[in-house]
């Protein structure tokens, strides 16, 4: 029997789903004094610039030079009717310019949106331990469906670096990877349907909570894992890290996944080849955003299933 829900997403902490898209510094301005970058549409600031006789100009001192796209249009006074949209670094402590911008999905009409697949890639992770054996295959999923999100306003947008945390001894490492991001408190939706003969909502909600609960053992030891028994906690997106990639976690003792982790860098790097001893930043460093001055890990989510009658 099918049955119907709507998935209401509400993001705790950033959420980055990547587009594959990335911007270089000629490709978007950014004023370091406010944080404030503005997307443009490229196809339309070429048609500016040929009004003004300024394509060779931007070719030869932007594209060529690298010089900073923001410098070179307020240098020659150009009109703002081919910007698109405008995004915050959301870091209080930043003042220095930022590099290449990864995107965020977008349908072909430009939209911000989240692709059901990745929601049931987390789902999937979070149901996979649940099930013996027998039931560990893609043939279960086949009976779960998920659409794509409805679209998402760009004012649900902002930029957040990429910061690594090992321990407390060893702190924040803030990387330069920049994303742009769907804020925390973001209401996203979904729809769901599911063969209940197969797979019931429960059963989903159980893996959910379970995963919540392994997890929360697992990292509690960095200071930022937290447990909510009376909600549906999920991660995923790009930038998570061991939480979405593995199901190690869960079915190990976190010496045992710490071991196992390094055995695994140790036969791909050279560097850890090298080491007599268990480093301690391994396992894999929780990944963070800094929200206004708060630390947050992220695609951080509640999720709620809605039954509907169709």
């Amino acid at each position: 029997m099918k049955k119907n829900y709507i998935v209401t997403l509400r993001t705790l902490s950033p959420l980055f789903i990547g587009s594959g898209e990335k911007l270089r510094k000629s490709e978007y301005l950014y004023n370091k004094n406010n944080r404030k970058a503005t997307i443009i549409n490229q196809s339309k600031l070429v048609e500016e610039l040929q009004k003004k006789n300024l394509l060779d100009e931007f070719i030869k001192e932007v594209i060529e030079k690298k010089e900073n796209l923001y410098r070179f249009l307020s240098r020659y006074q150009l009109p703002t009717t081919f910007h698109k949209y405008t995004l915050f670094l959301v870091d209080t402590e930043h003042s220095k310019p930022i590099n290449d911008l990864s995107m965020f999905a977008k349908n072909g009409l430009g939209e911000v949106y989240v692709p059901g697949s990745s929601l049931k890639g987390a789902l999937r992770t979070c149901m996979l331990n649940n099930f013996d054996e027998d039931h560990k295959d893609n043939d279960l999923f086949r009976h779960i469906s998920v659409s794509d999100s409805e679209p998402i306003g760009y004012e649900h947008l902002a930029i957040y670096q990429k910061i690594d945390y090992a321990s407390e001894k060893k702190g924040k490492s803030k990387i330069s990877l920049y994303r742009e991001c769907i804020k925390p408190g973001t209401i996203i939706t979904f729809n769901l349907t599911i063969d209940d003969k197969e797979v019931t909502i429960e059963t989903i909600e159980l893996g959910i909570k379970n995963t919540q609960e392994k997890y929360y053992e697992w990292s509690k030891g960095f200071r930022y894992g937290t447990l909510d028994k009376n909600k549906n906690i999920i991660y995923f997106g790009g930038g998570v890290g061991f939480v979405s990639k593995t199901l190690h976690y869960k079915t190990s003792p976190k010496d045992q996944v710490k071991w196992d982790v390094y055995k695994m860098l140790k036969e791909k790097y050279k560097l850890y080849g090298k080491m007599r001893t268990i480093p301690n930043n391994v396992p894999i460093a929780i990944k963070l955003a800094n929200h206004n001055g708060k630390f947050m890990e992220m695609g951080r989510c509640e999720i709620n299933f809605k039954e509907i009658s169709r």
